[in-house]
């Protein structure tokens, strides 16, 4: 009812069968060689690629003695996470926040033209420690020391090319930063600020020339040209205080910059200290009639904070002045 079929295990017959065995085995080893080929070449690609850029515009925070402290930041189209780029510090001023000190400023289009990475960082309650003090136990040198490694590790950031810049407050405290961690920027400059009495007394003893340059209007009623009584040096005096820190020569070169003829009243005039310790110069752009505004920038209401000058683009003259300024490696 039931057939079986029966091999008759020959010499031959024995030996195709170790043949298929071993073909069969060396199949398998060719399939595991392949597989383990490729999953290390998985794990090389996640391990050595690398990092995608970061999107162009991105907030984070960084915790500074247990503050959650806000920074914003701006990449240009042709960062690449690979080639280093300059960065640029933007403070703001008082009662001010990066969004509104990036919108006056300009500094994204800048940045987008020239190459170079901006950071808006935010201050404490809005505001910058300008003397070195600690009102608001906030410690901002510490925030910004923290601020820079962070960059240099998130980032492909040039370390000889950081910059700081700040309007009212932000540039008091970008004098304050100028005395205090001289060997983190290669230049400074300041819109609309002055500085501190304080610092100017003996709190502040740079370690090294400071590039810095100042554009300050005669008729700010927030920063006067004059100085405020007890608090901030007058202009010229905040001129004199970088000329001699910098080993300048004291007297200036000065330039009248055109009128660009738009029925402004204001007239600009730059005046330019050579002979510096290092390249470290100092140069003033003095607004005849100005008032506490970033020029060429997003104008505050005029009738409180006076006019703004037709006459100067602040945010390109201030690139071109830290273009010109580098640390050695």
């Amino acid at each position: 009812m039931f057939s079986r079929r029966y091999q008759i295990m020959t010499e031959q017959w024995i030996e195709a069968r170790r043949r298929e065995r071993r073909r069969r085995l060396r199949i398998a080893g060719y399939v595991a060689l392949a597989l383990l080929v490729v999953a290390a070449a998985v794990v090389a690609y996640f391990q050595f690629r690398p990092d995608p850029p970061p999107p162009n515009n991105y907030v984070s925070t960084i915790d500074v003695t247990g503050q959650d402290r806000p920074y914003h930041v701006h990449l240009p189209p042709s960062y690449d996470n690979r080639t280093p780029l300059p960065v640029v510090m933007v403070f703001h001023g008082y009662g001010q926040t990066p969004e509104g000190i990036r919108e006056m400023t300009g500094f994204d289009d800048a940045a987008d033209a020239h190459n170079f990475i901006v950071v808006y960082p935010a201050g404490f309650l809005r505001v910058w420690e300008v003397e070195n003090v600690n009102l608001h136990q906030a410690d901002d040198i510490e925030f910004i020391e923290a601020l820079i490694e962070r960059l240099d590790e998130e980032l492909a950031i040039d370390r000889s090319r950081i910059y700081a810049t700040g309007f009212s407050n932000g540039a008091m405290f970008t004098q304050r930063l100028a005395c205090m961690m001289p060997g983190h920027f290669a230049a400074f400059a300041g819109v609309g600020g002055a500085l501190p009495r304080t610092l100017a007394a003996g709190d502040c003893e740079p370690e090294e020339p400071a590039p810095m340059l100042l554009v300050n209007g005669t008729r700010d009623p927030s920063t006067r040209y004059e100085g405020t009584f007890d608090w901030l040096e007058s202009v010229p005096d905040t001129v004199d205080f970088w000329v001699q820190a910098n080993g300048c020569d004291a007297e200036a070169a000065v330039d009248d910059l055109p009128d660009r003829g738009d029925g402004d009243s204001t007239s600009v005039t730059r005046l330019s200290y050579g002979g510096c310790e290092g390249g470290a110069d100092v140069v003033l752009y003095r607004i005849e009639d100005g008032g506490h505004q970033w020029p060429g920038g997003g104008m505050l209401l005029e009738r409180r904070y006076g006019r703004m000058t037709t006459d100067l683009p602040a945010t390109e003259m201030i690139w071109a002045f830290f273009a010109e300024h580098a640390r050695a490696e």
